[in-house]
């Protein structure tokens, strides 16, 4: 049954998509399932100019759903832009950010509503990546899986307030995100939600991981698919360094770290899951991280990140 106290509390849903038919569906059902009154979630999806069927999809599903449904584009500024106009636009107290290939636990929202009208510092609060074990068809999927699983186990347990673990599904609280001037929508590329978090930490606002708010990922299913991805991380970290030098490295995109750091998380991964697929951790770790290699040196010849460019 609904608490009271939850069930009266508004929730913007942070629905930030381009090019995401494939995947789109399966994470609108699951905004749709949620244990929650629908007449207190807004849905705002804000699409980065898909060429695909994302945002038909979008807005069949949504708009006859009972739940408030608002619609922008983000004229190509990139998705710091977008989650930008997202908040600017939410009627709500919270903001629970949804990518467009997460699955979240029917219980997510009221998960997340909880655990942050229990403590007002708590500025943001991310979900707790499940791995799904078996449901990845592929190999490259498959290793996303276990190597986001890991991370995100290894940061629950340090329970410190350093580092990032997946955060491909979160809340904000919409007054810390107004104290600290909101999303960079000068950062175009990948980082920006890195860039905020940072932001909350310096003025004193709590990050941390909501155990109870679980959720998963369709992760990338071929390694095309996995090095766009990791290149366009790569583009966005080469604006980090040069504007946060102490927590930004191009020692994170080097391929022979990466080996070590796959060796080392692959044991991991299989003491954790018994999947011996673990053991191919390495692989994938060089390969994202030759990738994010690429995408940096990109932005470095491109200017992205120097002083003066944009």
């Amino acid at each position: 049954m609904a608490i009271q106290s939850r069930s009266q509390t508004k929730v913007t849903i942070g629905l930030c998509v381009k090019n995401s038919e494939k995947t789109l569906g399966q994470a609108i059902k699951k905004i749709l399932d949620q244990d929650y009154p629908r007449e207190f979630v807004e849905v705002i999806v804000v699409d980065g100019g898909s060429k695909d069927k994302t945002v038909s999809i979008a807005t069949s599903m949504i708009s006859n759903s009972g739940m408030l449904f608002k619609f922008y584009y983000d004229n190509g500024e990139g998705l710091a832009k977008a989650r930008q106009i997202v908040v600017d636009n939410a009627c709500s107290k919270y903001v629970v950010w949804v990518d467009g290939d997460v699955l979240l636990d029917e219980r997510f929202i009221e998960s997340q509503v909880v655990f942050m009208e229990q403590d007002p510092r708590v500025g943001v609060a991310f979900g707790r990546f499940i791995f799904r074990g078996n449901v990845s068809t592929t190999l490259p999927a498959a290793l996303e899986d276990l190597g986001r699983y890991t991370g995100s186990v290894e940061y629950a347990r340090a329970g410190k307030q350093r580092g990032f673990p997946p955060n491909d599904a979160y809340v904000l609280r919409v007054e810390a995100s107004k104290q600290i001037g909101g999303f960079d929508i000068k950062i175009k590329g990948a980082g920006e939600d890195v860039d905020f978090i940072r932001k909350m930490r310096e003025k004193g606002w709590l990050t941390i991981v909501n155990e109870k708010a679980k959720y998963c990922i369709i992760a990338r299913q071929t390694w095309q698919d996995i090095w766009r991805e990791r290149v366009w991380y790569g583009y966005g970290n080469h604006m980090l360094n040069h504007k946060y030098k102490d927590i930004q490295s191009l020692l994170h995109a080097n391929p022979l770290l990466s080996l070590y750091l796959g060796l080392r998380e692959g044991f991991k991964a299989f003491r954790l899951t018994s999947k011996r697929k673990s053991f191919l951790l390495p692989l994938s770790y060089v390969f994202n991280a030759t990738a994010s290699s690429y995408g940096y040196f990109k932005a470095h010849l491109q200017g992205y990140g120097h002083v003066g460019v944009e």
